[in-house]
């Protein structure tokens, strides 16, 4: 399977994004991610499990964890990722 290490966050800039209409190939980060659907419903694929998340539903997708993110006719969301902190 092919997948995508992306690392967007860091200790200075954790960071919340507005999407609408997300469609992400699978992909895993170093930072924890909360999803909030805002509007419409997204399916989100974690590990080998697939969900429908719908208007006021969370998802919290821990780190290092390969998942993805798909709408199929129309969503928003809000996207936080929560940078590591390491002692």
């Amino acid at each position: 399977m092919f997948y995508e290490h992306i690392n967007s966050a860091s200790a200075d800039y954790p960071f919340l994004v507005r999407h609408q209409n997300v469609k992400y190939i699978p992909h895993l980060h170093d930072e924890t991610e909360i999803v909030l659907v805002e509007d419409g419903e997204i399916e989100l694929a974690l590990d080998h499990n697939t969900t429908v998340l719908k208007k006021g539903e969370i998802a919290i997708i821990p780190c290092k964890v390969i998942h993805n993110l798909y709408t199929k006719k129309s969503s928003k969301t809000y996207v936080i990722k929560l940078f590591p902190i390491v002692d």
